[in-house]
């Protein structure tokens, strides 16, 4: 009774993923490793494009089959050592522990295949993400990793949709 209670606690009930409660006790363990230990760290935030559209146009029952549905491709697509959320709403954010810029650019862009390359419903509905990356300084609290993945996620939103954005410059080590 207590790891259900414990599970529900920590647990997304549409999506099966970590909460944001979860998700965020999770960052701030392994930003403090990867500080001690000199080790990157990066985030990836993920929005689903124009959510709102499809809860007007399909209705909430579409929609929330779209939030399952994107969670289990996301779920699928990252790496096991990597940890998954549902950050709010329609958003996602994954910690990637051991993980420099450039291996989290290349991950976010698998994301973004895997939700765009197939319908996501039996009527054939087809949905897109856009990502933002961010690889931690060392200097980094969560407020501020987050902050950083999410101005991306809006450049790339910004730039059309359907893409990650990322700094260009990678930082060495946490």
């Amino acid at each position: 009774m207590h790891r259900a209670l414990k599970r529900q606690a920590t647990t997304d009930i549409l999506t099966g993923l970590a909460n944001r409660r979860r998700i965020e006790a999770e960052l701030r363990r392994q930003l403090h490793i990867a500080r001690r230990y000199e080790r990157p760290l990066s985030l990836i935030i993920g929005d689903i494009d124009h959510f709102k559209q499809v809860n007007d146009r399909f209705g909430h029952n579409m929609g929330d089959q779209v939030l399952r549905t994107v969670a289990a491709r996301m779920n699928g697509a990252k790496r096991i050592a990597d940890f998954a959320g549902r950050w709010g709403g329609e958003e996602f954010l994954v910690i990637l522990p051991e993980t420099d810029l450039a291996a989290a650019m290349r991950l976010a862009e698998r994301l973004r295949l895997s939700v765009a390359t197939e319908p996501v419903s039996a009527g054939g509905l087809t949905v897109t993400m856009s990502f933002g990356v961010n690889q931690c300084s060392p200097d980094d609290d969560l407020q501020t990793a987050v902050a950083a993945a999410d101005h991306w996620l809006y450049c790339a939103k910004e730039r059309g949709r359907n893409q990650m954005a990322a700094c260009a410059t990678p930082i060495t080590t946490i």
